[in-house]
């Protein structure tokens, strides 16, 4: 996904405030640090986690929770494990914007020329009542 589209996809119903963040899991590389360099840019910080002790340590640091998961299914050992990620991360906080990007969606897709069709997006339900 091109990080003008991802851009879009923030900006799309979503506040910054101070302390806005974005959780990346899966991630590694140029496309992590393509991605961190691009949202620095506009003052989002991006965080990386490798389980899901080390996501919810940082969202237990944090005052507000991240503003998108952007969820490497690949390197998170696949498709199914990335929505299990996503599951578990819901259960401890609200996470209204969640990215999944998979192979196994598309096996021939090339990840350097996606659309916005290509990626998996899933949103969290909008919370009515406060517990």
């Amino acid at each position: 996904m091109s990080l003008d589209r991802l851009i879009k996809l923030l900006k799309a119903g979503t506040s910054y405030t101070d302390g806005t963040w974005v959780l990346v899991m899966g991630g590694r590389g140029n496309g992590l640090e393509s991605i961190r360099d691009g949202l620095g840019q506009m003052s989002i910080d991006v965080q990386n986690a490798e389980t899901l002790d080390d996501a919810l340590t940082l969202i237990a640091a944090h005052d507000l929770p991240p503003v998108l998961a952007y969820l490497f299914a690949d390197g998170l050992g696949g498709l199914e494990a990335a929505i299990s990620v996503h599951s578990e991360l819901q259960k401890h906080t609200h996470i209204g914007k969640c990215l999944i990007v998979s192979s196994e969606a598309q096996p021939d897709i090339d990840f350097s020329k996606v659309d916005e069709n290509s990626p998996l997006i899933l949103a969290a339900p909008r919370r009515t009542r406060l517990n």
